[in-house]
């Protein structure tokens, strides 16, 4: 049963990464790649009334890339955190039967 359950840890361990790592780095970069599509309002010539909507447009979905960022790198925190938690149970579990049981040394 050890091995399972470190199996499935290092299963968590592995979505922690990647949510903390792929998942956040992708938002982050999309986040970023944004600001090359904004243009500044002499740019935007007589389309100023577009232009604020399309500017505000912008700035909402950066802030929710960021947004989702942050939220991605706390779902691997989390992930990584329950790792660890299920290995200290199986840890505690395993020393407290064998404390019960004792060196129970035999065969049939």
């Amino acid at each position: 049963m050890a091995e399972d359950l470190t199996v499935q840890a290092d299963h968590l361990r592995g979505a922690a990464k990647a949510w903390s790592d792929t998942v956040r780095n992708e938002l982050l970069n999309g986040s970023r790649r944004i600001d090359g599509l904004k243009f500044s309002r002499l740019q935007a010539g007589i389309f100023q009334l577009p232009w604020d909507r399309y500017i505000n447009t912008a700035n909402y979905i950066q802030a929710r890339l960021i947004e989702g960022a942050e939220q991605a790198d706390r779902m691997g925190g989390a992930l990584h955190t329950a790792a660890n938690a299920y290995e200290q149970q199986d840890l505690k579990q395993a020393q407290q039967t064998q404390a019960i049981t004792g060196n129970m040394d035999f065969s049939l």
